[in-house]
């Protein structure tokens, strides 16, 4: 049984008709009424009492029908809770180095608690070296350090160079 045709046979019930569902899911009728009998053929029931008029479900397929507006409604549930970044919630650790985060790193954290308002970031700003070990121990979630980390469990991004300039007081004779 797959999620499409359990999509597929709500659709059919819901809109009392195959060309109508197959409308609504931007198919051809064809293959909603393939997809209907697959479903059918794997339960072993017929799902809708076919004849002159109105399709009508059987008793198998009333009870289905409940079963997927229930699966419906968790599909919605898992696209706005999981796949809506403004859903995520909970608590991000990260890592800096000094000059990272004196110079691009609140512009990247305002811009991430705008993407993410729901998380709460803690901020560890320490020597490249200590933050590498607070990585591995999985005491960090993203380190912004110097140079790569050689560890296979460490996915290394490289990052755009910064510009470094450094200014001095004119000098004085």
């Amino acid at each position: 049984m797959k999620f499409d045709q359990i999509r597929t046979f709500l659709w059919v019930a819901r809109l009392g008709g195959f060309r109508k569902a197959a409308e609504r899911l931007h198919l051809s009728q064809p293959a909603v009424s393939t997809r209907i009998a697959n479903l059918e053929d794997e339960l072993r029931v017929p799902l809708f009492e076919r004849g002159p008029g109105d399709l009508v479900l059987t008793k198998h397929g009333t009870l289905l029908l409940s079963y997927a507006e229930q699966m419906l409604f968790v599909e919605e549930e898992i696209k706005q809770r999981v796949a809506n970044p403004s859903e995520a919630e909970g608590l991000f650790r990260v890592g800096a180095s000094e000059t990272i985060a004196q110079s691009w790193l609140p512009d990247f954290l305002k811009a991430f608690s705008q993407q993410y308002p729901r998380v709460n970031v803690d901020l560890t700003v320490d020597i490249s070296l200590n933050l590498r070990a607070a990585l591995l121990e999985r005491r960090l979630d993203l380190a912004f350090l110097m140079g790569p980390v050689s560890e296979f469990t460490v996915e290394n991004v490289p990052l755009p160079p910064s510009i470094c300039i450094g200014i001095a007081p004119p000098r004085i004779h």
